[in-house]
């Protein structure tokens, strides 16, 4: 039996705007310290610990056709990458990565298989636990095991696990408290399976058996998410807990608070504190006395937040969508 790791690269694109765009998510974005005075994206830092921790597992990448260019120029030439002709959520992107490894890459129907998404900031331990995952699946290929992030305060923008194995979507802040307290754990975004028993399943959804017919109907195909078609009407799953750094990386505020504070391209950062400059543009930026302070340039437009305020850029960016 083989292990198969599906890595989710998609999004809109506009979490780290005006970086970010929909034609280069933020995975691809060069800002994270590479140990050696470097930057590199959040796509191969991920790589990179999956080899060093899954060496021998089989990697596919399931994007969209206008990101296959970049992820290749990330990873190599010879990456396997899925793409979706269209965009039709996380339900039909797993579907066909699915059919690819049995169809194309050979995979047997007994193998196991581990999904996990490409933007995330963790550590070399998360990756254990991915591991430790497909061999829960290897012992009971009945199951589907999930990764529950042992949370460190009361989200409302992660889904929740709780103690029975269901699911709760993002809460309110109240609610987010109460499932803490109650044991529930944040839903990563991670979970594996055995592979023929998960081509079943999305058979029995989709009417369509091989890669082919797939891809060729995929148009046609509704646009759901993993999590709502498949996950959500399980009857029993396994949960394995992973504690440890955790960052799904939605805002400059969570960033930042990883890698520090940061001055890139041309930028006088005066008697302030706090504050960060990115600027991709020739022109110079100055900040004078500022605190708590995200400044960031680009072709796409200029982005000035306090750095808290930065959870709000999807409401911001929507109104600025109105305007245009």
């Amino acid at each position: 039996m083989n292990n198969h790791i599906i890595l989710l690269s998609g999004g809109s694109g506009r979490r780290l705007w005006p970086l970010s765009t929909p034609e280069k998510s933020k995975q691809f974005l060069h800002l994270i310290p590479d140990g050696a005075g470097g930057e590199i994206s959040m796509l191969n830092r991920m790589y990179q610990q999956l080899n060093r921790v899954l060496p021998s597992s089989h990697i596919v990448v399931a994007t969209s056709e206008q990101q296959v260019p970049l992820i290749r120029a990330e990873l190599s030439e010879e990456i396997e990458v899925v793409p979706e002709p269209n965009r039709r959520n996380t339900f039909a992107a797993i579907a066909l990565a699915l059919r690819y490894l049995r169809d194309v890459s050979g995979a047997a129907q007994e193998d196991s298989v581990v999904v996990l998404p490409v933007d995330v900031f963790t550590e070399e331990r998360y990756f254990q636990v991915v591991k430790k995952m497909l061999d829960t699946v290897t012992d009971h290929p009945e199951r589907v095991t999930l990764m529950g992030i042992t949370p460190t305060y009361p989200a409302t923008r992660y889904g929740y696990i709780l103690p029975d194995g269901r699911f709760r979507e993002k809460p309110d802040e109240e609610t987010a408290r109460y499932l803490v307290e109650e044991g529930a754990l944040w839903n990563g975004g991670v979970f594996a399976f055995n592979l023929g028993m998960m081509l079943s399943i999305t058979e029995g959804k989709l009417k369509k058996g091989s890669y082919t017919e797939l891809l060729e109907s995929y148009a046609q195909q509704k646009s759901i998410s993993f999590d709502y078609e498949v996950l959500e009407h399980l009857e029993e799953v396994a949960v394995v807990p992973y504690s440890g750094a955790w960052n799904d990386i939605g805002t400059w505020d969570a960033l930042l608070s990883e890698i520090g504070p940061q001055r890139k391209g041309p930028a006088i950062i005066y008697q302030s504190s706090n504050t960060s400059v990115l600027n991709e543009t020739l022109l110079p930026i100055i900040t004078l006395g500022t605190r708590d302070l995200v400044v960031v340039a680009s072709e796409s437009g200029i982005l000035v937040s306090d750095i808290g305020s930065s959870v709000n850029l999807k409401e911001a960016l929507e109104e600025l969508d109105s305007h245009v």
